[in-house]
């Protein structure tokens, strides 16, 4: 006998694809809130050589630019959080989704490109553009599967 079974740790059938979704996308985001704010990669890979040291030695510039990346990785890490605490609701979290999608269009897809007018390497920028991408698609997609 099949049931939809609304106890699952998925949620029902129609909100399933949702919950996968923002779990997903809510784990990416702590991992990226431990890459950028604890173990501050993006500056070991995009920073000019020698910033943490200089940081570290109290040059204002380096301190400036190190603690920004803690604050966006702090704030990527609340979002993460959001995203795995609202997905054992997903069918009231759909505002959060759309949310989420606008951030990955506007300070994702439209950062790399602003990136990309800068100079910056286009491999490591395109790597980015497509992961974009992939959260926009597959939450729209999520979320027209939990409306039908």
């Amino acid at each position: 006998m099949a049931t939809t079974n609304e106890s699952s740790p998925l949620g029902s059938p129609t909100t399933k694809w949702l919950t996968v979704w923002m779990r997903t996308v809510g784990t990416f985001y702590l991992f990226l809130f431990v890459a950028t704010a604890i173990l501050k990669l993006p500056i070991h890979a995009l920073g000019p050589e020698g910033t943490l040291s200089a940081a570290a030695n109290g040059d204002a510039v380096a301190r400036f630019l190190v603690d920004t990346w803690v604050i966006l990785g702090l704030a990527i890490g609340s979002i993460g959080i959001a995203l795995w605490v609202a997905s054992r609701i997903p069918s009231e979290a759909k505002v959060l989704v759309w949310t989420v999608l606008g951030f990955e269009l506007i300070w994702g897809i439209f950062s790399d490109v602003y990136q990309l007018m800068r100079g910056h390497p286009v491999e490591k920028i395109i790597i980015w553009i497509v992961i974009h991408i992939l959260f926009i698609t597959t939450g729209i997609l999520a979320l027209r599967k939990a409306t039908t």
